[in-house]
């Protein structure tokens, strides 16, 4: 019974929705205002230059006196004595190098050997 009045009611409510949501969609755009009319410019020009009077110096040329570089001789400083120079035994190392393989492998030829030195013990 009550049928008929609700589906008309959800369908004008649908419609009302849609109609809603097209009007939003619709930007709002003021209408485009006319042109101001153009003023006239007035230009002012640029004051001209005023001229300084400067001094005029006799002679123009800028003298300076000269510079001398010397230099000092140089002497060498005093020995001092130090403690003797180590042993050369003591310089060289305490192990010896040992092969770890080629350096590079092209083709499967080798060329080159790796060498890294053994700890010390």
């Amino acid at each position: 019974m009550y049928q008929p009045w609700i589906f008309g009611a959800i369908m004008a409510a649908g419609t009302g929705l849609v109609a809603f949501t097209v009007r939003l969609e619709v930007p709002n755009v003021p209408p485009p205002e006319p042109e101001p009319p153009a003023v006239a410019i007035h230009i002012v020009p640029p004051p001209a230059p005023t001229l300084v009077a400067e001094p005029k110096e006799a002679n123009p040329v800028l003298t300076i006196p000269a510079i001398v570089i010397e230099g000092r001789r140089h002497r060498p400083l005093a020995r001092v004595e130090t403690s003797p120079p180590p042993d050369p035994v003591a310089q060289r190392p305490c192990s010896n190098w040992r092969e770890i393989g080629p350096t590079h492998v092209v083709s499967g030829t080798p060329t080159g050997n790796l060498s890294v030195r053994e700890l010390c013990q």
